[in-house]
């Protein structure tokens, strides 16, 4: 099957007045349609940079030069806008605030307003608008103005003014920040369904149990380099790459040292959740932990 996402050899130096940085360094990877892949890695490595190639971004919008080849769905970026990229592939930023228009009156509005640039009748906008806002748990917000909401608020928002244009690919870059630990969860839940339904997601964050928990592959960036891009349970056991900041997270570090002590099962346990369903006895039918 032909990879929906094509990495050759990328590189993207970011100019500065009087000095440049190498975000990212000689990256090549493939991401098969479909897949959830989950990035991490301290801040700094790329993980941004290597996203925004990916919607064409970089070069097109930043003050960044590239080398290499980006192909998403079968489209080279350097041969597509931004806005045409947009069509295949999401993108969800770290801060709502800079993703909200505020040019809109209602969150109805907000979430409609990529929709109401594609010729779409208003029917269909009114039903993916309302659809959208019940994955995302911001139905009860619809006649809101999006000025008086709350950070959390705003990155549901964001999220659902992607989501609802249906592309492809998603990416999420650190979108739960504003959110509490409930909130963050059911993003990724969200999340998890829509790849279920078919799209494809990229998502960066920092929390490593919750990738472990939904992502198929889990890729750990440092230096502007992919230094591992694995199972999450391949990324959990590699020791080499705590040189690379890379921390396995409480769960799995509990689950190792109870089978260091000879309880049965234990290291098959990748998750929090996936430890006390074994502890209880309990059968895990779901293949997220």
């Amino acid at each position: 099957m032909k990879p929906v996402i094509e990495v050759q050899k990328l590189k993207i130096r970011h100019h500065h007045r009087d000095s440049h940085v190498d975000a990212v360094r000689n990256v090549s990877f493939t991401v098969q349609r479909g897949e959830f892949v989950g990035i991490c890695g301290l801040n700094g490595s790329g993980k941004t940079s290597l996203l925004s190639a990916l919607n064409g971004l970089v070069p097109h919008f930043y003050k960044a030069s590239m080398r290499g080849r980006v192909v998403v769905d079968g489209w080279d970026t350097r041969e597509h806008t931004v806005a045409e990229m947009s069509g295949k592939i999401g993108f969800v930023f770290d801060n709502p605030f800079n993703q909200i228009s505020y040019t809109t009156e209602t969150v109805r509005h907000e979430i409609a307003f990529g929709l109401c640039n594609q010729n779409i009748n208003r029917e269909e906008i009114e039903q993916r608008v309302i659809e959208t806002a019940d994955l995302v748990g911001v139905s009860h917000l619809l006649d809101r103005s999006p000025s008086t909401l709350s950070g959390g608020q705003l990155q549901r928002i964001a999220i659902a003014s992607v989501i609802v244009m249906n592309p492809g690919v998603l990416m999420l870059d650190d979108c739960t920040s504003q959110l509490d630990p409930l909130g963050a969860k059911t993003i990724f839940e969200v999340a998890g369904r829509l790849q279920s339904a078919g799209m494809t997601i990229l998502c960066v964050d920092q929390d490593i149990e919750r990738l472990t928990t939904f992502a198929d592959r889990m890729m750990v960036m440092s230096a502007g380099e992919i230094k591992a891009f694995d199972s999450p349970g391949a990324i959990l056991r590699d020791e080499r790459l705590a040189h690379f900041g890379f921390r396995s997270h409480a769960g799995y570090q509990i689950a190792r040292f109870l089978h260091g002590h000879g309880m049965e099962g234990a290291e098959k346990c990748l998750t929090s959740n996936q430890l006390r369903m074994m502890i209880r006895g309990e059968h895990n039918d779901d293949p997220r932990g």
